[in-house]
């Protein structure tokens, strides 16, 4: 899961006023704010998209395997699927940004919504690698117990186990890769942040300041 950097044209906009009061239209902030969140919804649907092949793939592995662990590790796989479309669309789900504000909380708003996002990628071991890992390793002991309970299998138990070592050094891999991937994705985002934040500050109007 990554989010793509938004146009940089925020920091050349303010600098490009050095000398006169700042009076810098809401209407550009709006625009970067409204193809990052574009983004992010289009991100989110392809997780969405994977998640509900991947409940369908082991659904089917549910109903159709009798070895215990197997069907044990399909429905944990299942529920870790579901726990992570979950935390995709309650805190990853893209936020519109208000119509009608000024300019100050265009880039209040649009500098929170990156750091949320930034936090996410931040964490995604957590919320969304984690919830999968007990489903696979059940699903995966399974396997190599189903292989153990055929005897005309036993010679070639060498050749299995090599396979087996292979696909959980691969899921390693794709682990530490999903993890370095968004970390760097979320330093892009920092990267973003530290660009709003340079901006001057515009005052606020005075209506804003009495609500």
């Amino acid at each position: 899961m990554t989010a793509n950097r938004t146009p940089d044209k925020l920091q050349s906009l303010w600098q490009s006023q050095p000398n006169e009061p700042l009076s810098f239209s809401a209407e550009e902030i709006r625009r970067a704010a409204g193809k990052f969140a574009r983004r992010i919804s289009r991100r989110n649907l392809r997780e969405y998209a994977a998640g509900a092949l991947a409940i369908a793939a082991f659904l089917y592995f549910l109903i159709h395997f009798e070895v215990f662990l197997l069907r044990l590790g399909s429905a944990l796989i299942i529920a870790g699927v579901l726990v992570v479309l979950a935390q995709i669309y309650k805190k990853a789900s893209a936020k519109t940004l208000p119509q009608g504000i000024d300019a100050r909380s265009c880039i209040e708003f649009h500098r929170s919504e990156l750091a949320r996002q930034r936090d996410l990628l931040v964490s995604v071991w957590k919320w969304y690698l984690l919830p999968l890992l007990p489903g696979f390793a059940v699903f995966v002991t399974g396997q190599y117990r189903a292989v153990l309970a055929q005897p005309a299998l036993h010679a070639k138990i060498g050749w299995f186990q090599l396979q087996l070592g292979l696909y959980l050094a691969a899921c390693a891999v794709f682990c530490v890769v999903v993890v370095r991937l968004n970390r760097s994705a979320a330093k892009r985002l920092q990267a973003q942040i530290d660009e709003l934040d340079a901006l001057p500050r515009m005052p606020r109007p005075p209506d804003a300041e009495q609500d």
